[in-house]
């Protein structure tokens, strides 16, 4: 780029207000990956990475395991040695490879996977003829009425503990519609929601 050799005194102050906004504008720029941690070492072709991370107070170790996709599962070595984390890495990483090979999943599923799958595990019975269809009906109406109420929450980790002490006054309220039962009009009996 070539400026001209006669600059005027507006050009001068419009050229150095450029240059100022694009210095703030690198400053702004987030930090490399590099920041990130105190220190990394990557093991297997870089299928493997242990580091230290710099924000966190104690001084351990973790792994992080790409596994294809952008995806990755981090989890602690328990350790601040950098040999004994190298060492336990190792080993993990063959837990993980076995369970991937046996067909395992890495990642947890959500709530509603979760009760995909049993449905189908409950169809399944009933083809071997290990439940019969009634039974199954009744349990795929009280799972429908589960996926229901917990469908505020996405994996089975953010359910807090007692998340079903509110359940029965729910089932009786909120989730109860007088004309869609036109024959029974009385929310469902204790009998009921314990079955559920």
């Amino acid at each position: 780029m070539e400026f001209p050799k006669n600059l005027t005194s507006d050009q001068l102050e419009e050229l150095e207000r450029y240059l100022l906004s694009q210095k703030v504008a690198s400053q702004n720029i987030p930090k490399s990956a590099e920041s990130y941690y105190q220190n990394k070492v990557e093991l297997l072709s870089k299928k493997l990475l242990i580091f230290r991370y710099k924000q966190k107070k104690n001084n351990g170790w973790y792994v992080r395991f790409y596994l294809g996709n952008r995806k990755y599962k981090t989890l602690s070595l328990g350790t601040s040695d950098q040999k004994t984390a190298t060492e336990r890495v190792l080993d993990k990483w063959r837990n993980l490879q076995n369970h991937l090979d046996a067909g395992g999943e890495v990642f947890s599923c959500t709530i509603q996977e979760e009760l995909n799958a049993y449905r189908c595990h409950l169809s399944d019975l009933v083809k071997t003829q290990q439940l019969k269809k009634h039974t199954v009906q009744a349990k795929t109406s009280s799972l429908k009425k589960l996926s229901l109420y917990l469908s505020s929450f996405n994996k089975l980790t953010e359910v807090p503990p007692r998340v079903f002490e509110e359940y029965v006054m729910w089932r009786r309220t909120k989730n109860w519609d007088k004309s869609k039962h036109k024959n029974n009009s009385k929310p469902p009996t204790d009998q009921t929601i314990n079955k559920e």
